[in-house]
């Protein structure tokens, strides 16, 4: 078996047990892709469907890096059929989310096609919501108070584990590959369909494979009778014996003891036994690698007689769900008779355990998130027009900038009626209230031709991590004369913080037979000029780093037209020059030069700098080891 990649019977019987199990409601899918992710949620919508047996279809609703507070929680809004036509009583009324709005009945699949890309507000939302049993609103002048009841089903790409907040990892209780099971593909849908999906009233029509069928259908007894099996003591011991190297709260430790559970329902079991927990073992995909001898195991007679049989007698559910949790209760008679001396069961000769993944990939991720991923960023802009990211909600304001004329008519529908004019007053003005987005950039322009030799990656470190990380500033890397890349151009790698995988991949590089210089300087121009002046989301200062040695061999003009015409001469340096001087002349842009002091043609980074307006700061040379001392006979006797 691959990494926690599960057969297609094992995967349905991973989606029922999610559907039974009121605290298993939530899946993270492995690298998987988009289409994978919707074919999967229209499958458990359909099974969640049968095992509730609903007469309407389960509702699907789409979380992404676009979701927003009214998304979330709900919006004012106009009735759209005024009763006979009366404009004069028309008001405004509180239309909740999906996620507040759970009538009895009313089956909810919350779909994150990727975990890694989710927005802000939903990451608190999920954080918030995900087995939680109350949750309460409060916002615009509604107090909600409900249970959260809904299933969540995300993806994640393995490799971008370390930028998810591990609080929101640590929410979803089920994680697994799933195999191809068929379904929908996202590039049938027709434009509408996918917009009734976004909106959360999507009702999808899928056939169930014969197999998930099945389980559909015996799950349907299962939560009709509310019958829950009862946990032997050895199969208690045995969850634990799983996780007692792995000392990392009880949430794993709590899944895997429900999942176990949910399976001996699915096989009309009474109690809960070791072979059981063993099965949900393999299906998590957790190593097998017990903290006691798997091949001398002691076991209990049972203790509950047949005529008080669990199967018709309603049991309690397991009580621990929270973290501080010391173990798990074990509901117990008082009628039950005392336990008999435990039986020692020979060991059978079986082949050794399957060696299985740890699922929890996240404990093994490196470190690519920032200190607080669930918090908004710090906000200390030098300018009043910076930090204008996406619209996530309205707020009061007494001037006429970034105006929300939506949030200001509906604010002033609330007093129509009292006022009895259609007014506006100063009162009902209504602004954005904005995420922040990174107000300061970071452009490094890296000549990989000079860096032989030299320590440049420790004159960088002030400016990545002393500047770009605690500013939290987003970042671009421009490649010049790098090999295996078009050595007539540069190359520019952004990301949103230092912390993307991509911007260690472009520090990353050997020498090329090209420098184009002045390309590489005006890409940093351009893209400059493009965060400190163009959109809402425009930086307020960007600093630019220049690391190279100034011998420019391609001109710019070649760079562009992507053809070089010999010879060039002191054409491509001299294009370099006339850049920077145009580089200096742009406002808020802070430019730091990195001087790798050549051996040959000195002068030139001293020149390029003068004309660019930079700091100079130097870059250390390595100093090679002294030579060994040795006499030239000894050197002769090992040639020979």
């Amino acid at each position: 078996m691959s990494r926690t990649q599960l057969q297609q019977e094992d995967f349905f019987k991973l989606l029922t047990v999610a559907t039974i199990e009121p605290s298993l409601q939530s899946l993270l899918i492995f690298d998987a892709t988009e289409k994978d992710i919707l074919k999967i949620a229209d499958q458990w919508a359909e099974i969640i469907k049968i095992a509730h047996r609903s007469s309407s279809s389960t509702n699907l609703l789409m979380l992404n890096s676009s979701t927003t507070e009214e998304n979330l929680w709900g919006r004012f809004t106009i009735p759209r059929n005024p009763q006979e036509n009366d404009r004069d009583n028309l008001s405004i009324v509180w239309q909740p989310s999906k996620l507040v709005q759970q009538n009895v009945g009313d089956l909810l699949l919350v779909v994150i096609p990727d975990l890694s890309r989710l927005s802000l507000l939903a990451m608190r939302a999920c954080v918030t919501l995900l087995d939680s049993k109350c949750a309460t609103l409060q916002r615009d002048g509604i107090d909600v108070t409900w249970q959260p009841h809904f299933w969540c089903i995300a993806g994640c790409q393995s490799d971008r584990l370390g930028e998810i907040s591990p609080h929101l990892l640590d929410r979803f209780a089920l994680r697994c590959k799933p195999p191809n099971i068929g379904g929908r593909n996202l590039d049938e849908l027709s434009l509408m369909e996918r917009l009734q999906l976004l909106d959360a009233e999507t009702e999808p029509q899928t056939e169930l494979l014969p197999i998930a069928l099945e389980l559909a259908t015996r799950s349907q007894e299962i939560i009709a009778q509310g019958v829950i099996p009862l946990m032997t003591g050895e199969a208690i011991d045995r969850v634990q014996a799983y996780f007692s190297k792995y000392p990392l709260g009880m949430r794993r430790l709590l899944t895997l003891a429900r999942l176990a559970r949910g399976l001996a329902s699915l096989a009309g079991e009474d109690v809960v036994k070791i072979p059981t927990v063993d099965r949900a073992v393999r299906l998590l995909g957790i190593s097998q690698n017990l903290s006691v001898p798997t091949s001398q195991v002691t076991t209990k007679q049972s203790s509950v007689p047949e005529s008080l049989n669990p199967r018709r007698t309603q049991s309690k559910e397991l009580t621990s769900t929270s973290s501080n949790d010391k173990g798990l209760e074990q509901v117990v008679n008082s009628e039950v008779k005392e336990p008999l001396p435990p039986v020692i069961v020979e060991p059978k000769v079986e082949s050794a355990p399957e060696k299985l993944d740890n699922p929890y990939l996240e404990d093994d991720a490196p470190v690519m998130r920032e200190l607080e991923p669930l918090t908004l960023p710090m906000v200390s802009a030098r300018s009043s027009r910076a930090g204008f990211g996406h619209p996530i909600g309205t707020q009061s304001t007494t001037t006429l900038e970034d105006i929300s004329i939506l949030g200001t008519v509906l604010e002033a529908a609330k007093f129509y009626n009292y006022r009895k004019s259609r007014r506006i007053w100063l009162s009902d003005l209504r602004s954005y209230r904005r995420i922040p987005v990174p107000q300061y950039q970071l452009l490094c322009a890296i000549d990989f031709t000079c860096l032989q030799d030299r320590d440049w990656l420790e004159a960088l470190k002030p400016h990545l991590r002393d500047w770009a990380y605690v500013l939290r500033a987003s970042i671009g890397i421009i490649r010049m004369g790098a090999k295996g890349e078009n050595p007539l151009r540069s190359h520019l790698v952004q990301a949103k913080n230092l912390l993307s995988p991509a911007i260690f991949k472009a520090l990353e590089g050997e020498s090329g037979s090209g420098t184009p210089l002045a390309h590489g300087l005006d890409l940093a121009g351009r893209t400059a000029r493009a965060a400190l002046q163009h959109g809402r989301s425009r930086v307020d200062r960007v600093r630019l780093v220049v690391l190279t040695d100034g011998r420019g061999n391609i001109p710019l003009l070649a760079s562009l037209e992507g053809e070089l015409n010999y010879p060039v001469a002191q054409e491509g340096i001299d294009d370099a020059l006339t850049v920077a001087r145009g580089l200096s002349q742009i406002p808020r842009l802070d430019i730091v030069f990195l001087d790798p002091q050549p051996q040959f043609s000195a002068e030139l980074p001293q020149r390029l700098a003068q004309e660019l307006g930079a700091v100079i700061e130097t870059v250390e040379i390595k100093r090679s080891p002294p030579p060994l001392n040795v006499e030239a006979s000894d050197v002769k006797q090992e040639a020979i």
